[in-house]
């Protein structure tokens, strides 16, 4: 019988997962936590053979929970559950048990737990406390870069997704989403222009038109479509309208780009 603690500081994300793991045959919630200091206490005192931590919670991160039940010689498995995008969590695939991603469907959970059991059986406790210490480090280095570069989240098949502000060369009003074109991908995002154009605020991104945010330097040229209406060209070759209340910044950057400054 697979014993197995559930994790998040969010009631309806506990009950979801308890829901499931209650119609699974060979497995048994023996706990809910719904913070890290609850969650560290329940693996001490009832030694779960897998904890399913989500990572983000307030105060202590599941990374704190992990970090200390290793230390107190916990022997369990963790698979986490996050919001993080799969290439994100894609590297670490082969050091944890599992991953989720919220929300959490039901066969990718059982499948989830099957795999736990196997990594149980396969490795011996102290192999698995090696490798999942390693494990903690190269997250947490990574959430630390992560936080110190400026991105944009957005939702894409329920989970979040970090956009690198640095990668954005676009955003468009698009009815009631946004639309947000990178080199590689476009994403929409249920946010408004006001409240992006402020996240990007000393990016390089300069509003040009009520419905369009544009990078700086992907500005190729800037062309008249008849009286009162102008445009600018992309490096992709997009071509958008330009309000005129951004003529005279647009006219400012093109003489920049003319003078090589």
């Amino acid at each position: 019988m697979l014993r197995v603690l559930i994790v998040d500081d969010e009631r309806m994300a506990r009950e979801r997962i308890s829901l499931a793991v209650a119609t699974m045959a060979g497995v048994r919630e023996i706990g809910q936590a719904s913070d890290a200091r609850e969650a560290i206490m329940l693996v001490m005192k009832e030694k779960p053979d897998v904890v399913l931590l989500d990572i983000e919670m307030p105060g202590a991160s599941g990374f704190d929970v992990v970090r200390e039940a290793l230390e107190e010689g916990a022997a369990c498995a963790f698979i986490f559950v996050t919001a993080y995008d799969q290439y994100t969590i894609e590297a670490f695939e082969h050091e944890v048990a599992d991953y989720l991603l919220k929300p959490v469907a039901f066969e990718r959970l059982k499948k989830a737990l099957d795999r736990a059991e196997k990594h149980l059986s396969l490795r011996s406790a102290e192999e698995r406390a090696e490798r999942l210490a390693a494990l903690l480090a190269s997250m947490e280095e990574g959430s630390r870069q992560e936080k110190d570069s400026p991105c944009l989240w957005v939702k894409v098949s329920g989970a979040m997704v970090r956009v690198p502000v640095e990668t954005i060369q676009r955003v468009s009003a698009d009815r009631d989403y946004v639309r947000i074109v990178t080199a590689t991908d476009t994403h929409h995002s249920r946010s408004t222009m006001a409240s992006i154009e402020k996240e990007l605020a000393g990016s390089g991104m300069i509003r040009v038109h009520r419905s369009h945010i544009v990078r700086k330097g992907a500005i190729r040229r800037w062309t008249r479509r008849g009286p009162n209406r102008r445009a600018i060209e992309l490096d992709d070759g997009t071509l958008l309208p330009v309000g005129s209340t951004f003529f005279g910044l647009i006219d400012e950057i093109m003489a920049e780009k003319t003078s090589g400054r």
